[in-house]
């Protein structure tokens, strides 16, 4: 955009030094050649133009660098992100996994006083089968150990 806009100077710039050249004189009415003029503008106007294109290209240059490192940056996020979101899937994984243990030691302590209560009545069944076996022994007269 500078580029064109010293273009566009330099030609207005000439196109008046010319319309100018006939038109200038000296005192002795002698014409004066402003091609020294011309030609140390142009010089200027190229130099001028020069470091424009210079600061251009270090600007491209520095803009693909910045461009670089925001898709770097982008990518890493990117990945911090998919790993987050994995681990948010894992916790929720774990949760289901824990809840499923919680549920399974529930019904194993439920089967656990099942069994403890069976384990009373039979204990207690036990006991009554053994009282009835000693009165039964004592009325025939055999005498058992185990009391």
């Amino acid at each position: 955009m500078f580029g064109l806009y010293l273009n566009r100077i330099r030609i207005v710039f000439k196109s008046y030094l010319i319309k100018k050249m006939a038109e200038t004189s000296n005192q002795n009415n002698n014409p004066i050649d402003l091609r020294e003029v011309v030609k140390i503008f142009n010089d200027r106007f190229d130099k001028a133009d020069q470091n424009y294109r210079e600061l251009a290209k270090s600007s491209n240059d520095r803009f693909d660098q910045m461009d670089q490192n925001y898709r770097e940056l982008v990518e890493f996020l990117a990945g911090e992100f998919d790993k987050i979101h994995q681990t948010k899937a894992d916790k929720v994984d774990m949760e289901e996994n824990f809840n499923l243990v919680l549920n399974r030691v529930a019904t194993i302590n439920t089967k656990i006083d099942d069994y403890r209560a069976d384990q009373i009545g039979l204990k207690r069944q036990v006991d009554k089968h053994e009282k009835w076996h000693f009165a039964v022994a004592d009325k025939v007269g055999v005498k058992l150990l185990s009391k």
